[in-house]
């Protein structure tokens, strides 16, 4: 079988991944995140019949909020990595 991977042209293919774009992604991932819980909160202070139990309200502030909580430090710590990165690459383009 043939290696789909790799093009007809023989050339080796580069795949150019944007760490601006991966984290505002992630940012948006955690704001949709918090803008349910957001909503899920205040549906049980607003009461009304359609409104969430208490148990409904707080299994949501745990998977909603600490799943926020975790991508938000991932992203961060990605951040920070990326950071170094483009610092450290800049201190070698300077050096040469």
């Amino acid at each position: 079988m043939e290696d789909r991977h790799e093009p007809e042209s023989g050339k080796e293919v580069r795949q150019v991944r944007s760490a601006k774009g991966a984290l505002m992604f992630r940012v948006l991932g955690v704001g949709v995140v918090l803008y349910w819980l957001y909503g899920l909160v205040s549906a049980y202070f607003k009461g009304g019949p359609d409104a969430p139990s208490l148990t409904v309200l707080l299994a949501g502030i745990v998977l909603l909020g600490g799943g926020a909580i975790v991508v938000g430090i991932l992203t961060w710590k990605a951040w920070k990595i990326e950071q170094a990165a483009v610092t450290k690459e800049d201190d070698t383009d300077g050096e040469s």
